[in-house]
């Protein structure tokens, strides 16, 4: 797979972002934390949706109201066996999107939508899950110094995690947690069968239990019908009594109710009487009030009349207010009319002078913020002066020499680097080479005295051949190999007393490169070229300060213009209110005309009313107060009404007098009639109470049987209800103990193909499978870089062995490069054997971290060497990493931003 391009639309610190990648090496250059592992995640989010976190946490933040983060989309264009496909995910508002588009000649082909169909095809058109391709295409930070400087166990778990065997290892757990599942539901099952014998013991004795209920509940059937039987015999007997009961009490219930009723009739016709003599004596009283009310109807129209008159006069007057309040308000609008007009135009001319004024403030506020970018491009310009002034004076420092030019201090910085890194060299090589003789020694050194010991085993035997030698020949040899273990000793303490020498040197020397490399010339260069671009800005801003003084005076001018002006307008405003508000009345108010009309009217209908009073008096006598005269006469008024109501019903209760009369003596005739009948009817209330509680104590007799009966039944039915719980118990226990073979034979299934899942089972012949494949490809990488080198192994247990011809070498005596290039060939073995050699693309995370400066450039001098793949991307903040690539992405972060140049 060959990536094109990239878009990045508000992914993490990406507001939009577009990369284009080539064939070969692409160098993704940036500070920490500028947006660089960004682009990778982007990568990994666009193809499988794997991203660190909650996808919303990947969502850029705006960084104000106006910066709108409406939608976060990742598009990548790539190649794939000759065909060219673009991937695009990302989330719009609250809804994920995903889509997958096929581009070639005939133009766009959408393959799939939604984020797990996009997902299955990714996979299936790379022929590999997300881990295996993220693992067979990413080399992660630390990676390759880890493969090589981790002691062995680690380094077989590290491989074994990239080559997604470690999947098993998770299955070998799972295993382990389905088996205590079964093994708890064995355990369960136990419990219950426990039980079993002891269930099937009570289901026994219920079934007893059951069959004697049974038998009592017949003779309880028996009995009752027995009883019943006698019951019925006594209820005739009840019933004939009962119908002369009933008789006797209808007839005294009669008897009672007319005597009530004819009490209630004679109280009736006492009332009746009484009414009719009130009745009489109220007559007498109406006809003394009906002459004495006579008046109240004329003294009733005079009070209207005076009230409607009083109205009048009021009306009257509110017109003569409002002819007044016409002819003053025309008073004031004719005295106030010039000082009105005033205020109008005065009024007029201070709207003029506020635009004017506002424009001018409009302007000034512009002009004002050139004076406070003046002051924040004067604060950074000192901020600039003292970081460059840091570095600078770190740089005096460390050469000893007075610099200040940045162009200077990158000279002398680059001289001394590379004068540094190559004394370094020529350091190491010394060590190397001192450590190398001093192996050699220690070889035939411990060689040496192995042969002493065995020469001083033996008199007169030679420890190598065996052979027989004299004694002199023996003391020969004990004094020449005493001789020979001295001689290496002493050259292995002087090689020892120089490497620590030149190590102490190496390592002041590598200290006093780090400090170089320490100085970041490319920042201050940076920032020295930023100081001298604000410094000119300044000085062209400060241009703009006469004509901001020029603009603060106008403002004042046109402010005292503004002040006299209000001053008019504040000594006229009392004359233009009374004008205005003249002038609003007198819209309010009626013509002059019209309300002389109107008062006029209204006196006439005065003179009229007065008139027509004078005439009602002439026939009724008014007296001095008027209104307690009505109010008396009224409350007569209501004394005659109230008689009147009472003497109009005087024929009906002569009449209802006559009917109760009547009623009274028809009753009478019928009480004497009822209790006839009540003699003539012979009932014995003893007899019947005999009779009744022989038939109640007949009834509670069934009753108490009854009862037993629905005791016994109700035990019977508990009972077979439980018997069916047993029996279904027992067929479940049957069932169980089924199951509990059935569970035993998983059990050991799943025993069986966990010990298969096993670290020493499937995982390690899957280990033995891909080794061989990765130390043919590690070693096919490795020969290109020309080491006298013949094999690469690793053994079961994952220990790293370089081999040459004649031997096994030790890690430890490899140069550091050495180092380098076996850990980078190791782990793109593993990629290679992951990919089954179909691997494209390599991405390198900060390969350089963690390294010195040595093993930094040689790392960087090995990947450009590397031809495994046909594209390679590398991400660092290294700058050394330049020397790599000509297609350089420079990634930077401004306010929150990431942006790319490249």
């Amino acid at each position: 797979m060959i990536i094109n391009n990239i878009e990045l639309t508000n992914f993490k610190s990406h507001k939009s972002t577009k990369i284009e990648f080539k064939k070969g090496i692409s160098l993704i250059l940036g500070e920490n934390g500028a947006g660089k592992s960004s682009i990778l995640e982007a990568i990994s989010y666009a193809f499988f949706k794997q991203v660190n976190g909650k996808l919303e946490e990947n969502i850029r933040k705006p960084q104000n109201r106006k910066d709108i983060v409406d939608k976060m989309e990742v598009c990548v264009q790539f190649q794939h066996n000759g065909r060219l496909y673009k991937i695009a995910r990302g989330r719009n508002k609250s809804k994920s999107v995903a889509k997958l588009e096929l581009l070639d000649k005939n133009g766009i082909h959408l393959l799939s939508k939604g984020d797990r169909n996009v997902t299955n095809d990714i996979e299936s058109i790379l022929e590999m899950d997300s881990k295996s391709f993220l693992n067979a295409i990413y080399i992660r930070q630390g990676e390759i110094t880890n493969l090589i400087e981790k002691t062995a166990a680690e380094r077989k778990e590290l491989i074994t995690k990239l080559l997604n065997i470690d999947s098993l290892e998770v299955a070998w757990d799972e295993i382990k947690n389905i088996i205590n599942i079964y093994e708890t539901q064995k355990n369960v099952n136990e419990g219950k069968l426990a039980n079993i014998n002891e269930i099937r013991e009570k289901n026994t004795e219920l079934l007893q239990n059951i069959s004697e209920k049974e038998r009592q509940i017949k003779e309880y059937e028996t009995e009752i019908n027995t009883k019943k039987s006698q019951l019925t015999i006594i209820e005739e007997d009840i019933k004939k009594e009962d119908i002369i009961k009933n008789k006797h009490e209808k007839l005294t219930n009669d008897y009672q109710f007319k005597k009530e009723e004819s009490n209630h009739l004679e109280d009736l016709e006492n009332k009746y009487t009484y009414e009719l003599n009130e009745i009489n004596k109220n007559k007498e009283k109406i006809r003394i009030l009906e002459k004495e009310i006579s008046p109240l109807n004329k003294l009733r129209e005079i009070k209207d009349l005076k009230t409607k008159i009083n109205s009048y006069k009021k009306d009257s007057l509110n017109k003569e207010n409002i002819i007044r309040e016409i002819n003053e308000n025309k008073g004031i609008i004719i005295d106030n009319k010039e000082n009105y007009e005033k205020y109008i135009q005065l009024k007029k001319e201070k709207e003029d002078i506020s635009k004017e004024l506002e424009k001018l403030t409009e302007k000034k506020l512009k002009e004002m913020e050139v004076e406070s970018e003046i002051k924040h491009l004067t604060d950074q310009v000192n901020i600039l002066y003292y970081k460059i002034n840091q570095i600078s004076e770190k740089a005096r420092k460390l050469f000893k020499k007075n610099i200040n030019n940045p162009i200077d201090i990158q000279k002398i910085t680059i001289r001394e680097k590379t004068k540094t890194g190559e004394l370094i060299k020529i350091l190491e090589k010394k060590i190397l080479k001192k450590k190398k003789e001093i192996s050699v020694c220690e070889t035939e050194l411990n060689s040496t005295k192995k042969s002493l010991e065995d020469l001083e085993k033996t008199e007169d035997i030679c420890p190598i051949c065996q052979s027989e030698i004299s004694h002199d020949k023996h003391a020969e040899l004990s004094d020449k190999y005493k001789n020979t273990i001295v001689t290496y000793e002493l050259r292995i303490e002087e090689l020892s007393k120089a490497n620590n020498n030149q190590e102490i040197e190496l390592q002041e020397l590598k200290e006093y490169e780090q400090n170089i490399n320490d100085i970041n010339i490319q920042k201050l260069k940076e920032e020295h070229a930023e100081y001298t671009q604000l410094c000119d800005t300044i000085h062209e801003k400060k241009k703009l300060k006469p004509i901001i003084e020029e603009t603060k005076a106008k403002i004042e001018e046109i402010k005292n213009k503004e002040n006299d002006c209000n001053q008019s307008i504040e000594s006229l405003e009392e004359d233009y209110n009374k004008y205005n508000f003249a002038k609003i009345r007198l819209n309010q108010l009626p013509q002059v005309d019209e309300a002389n009309k109107e008062k006029e009217i209204i006196d006439n209908k005065i003179s009229e009313n007065t008139l027509k009073i004078k005439k009602i008096s002439q026939t009724v006598r008014i007296g001095d107060d008027i209104e307690r005269k009505i109010k008396y006469l009224e409350k007569k008024q209501n004394d005659y009404n109230q008689l009147i109501g009472t003497v109009l019903n005087e024929e009906k209760i002569i009449q209802e007098k006559e009917e109760t009369t009547t009623k009274i003596h028809k009753v009478k005739l019928e009480l004497s009639n009822i209790k006839s009948q009540i003699n003539e009817l012979s009932f014995d209330y003893e007899k019947y109470e005999k009779i009744n509680n022989k038939y109640t104590l007949c009834q509670e007799n069934i009753e108490s049987i009854s009862r037993n009966y629905i005791v016994k039944k109700t035990e019977l039915k508990k009972d077979k209800q439980q018997q069916e719980k047993y029996v279904e118990e027992i067929k479940n226990l049957k069932e169980i103990e089924k199951q509990q073979v059935h569970i035993g034979d998983y059990i050991q299934l799943l025993n069986e193909i966990r010990s298969t899942y096993s670290k020493d089972g499937v995982q390690k012949d899957l280990r033995n499978i891909v080794r061989p494949e990765i130390e043919k490809n590690t070693m096919d990488i490795f020969s290109e870089f020309g080491f006298d080198y013949s094999a690469i192994n690793l053994d079961e247990d994952y220990n790293l062995i370089v081999q040459t011809r004649q031997e096994q070498i030790d890690l430890n005596m490899l140069s550091g490069g050495e180092k380098i290039v076996i850990a980078l060939a190791l782990r793109l073995g593993i990629a290679k054997a992951i990919s089954k050699n179909k691997m494209e693309l390599l991405v390198l995370d900060e390969p350089t971290i963690h390294l010195d400066s040595e093993r930094r450039t040689e790392l960087i001098d090995i990947i450009r060497k590397i031809n495994v793949v046909p594209q390679m991307i590398v991400v660092s903040h290294d700058e050394e990493m330049e020397a790599l690539s000509t297609n350089i992405i420079k990634i930077s972060k401004n306010n929150g931003i990431s942006t790319c140049n490249s």
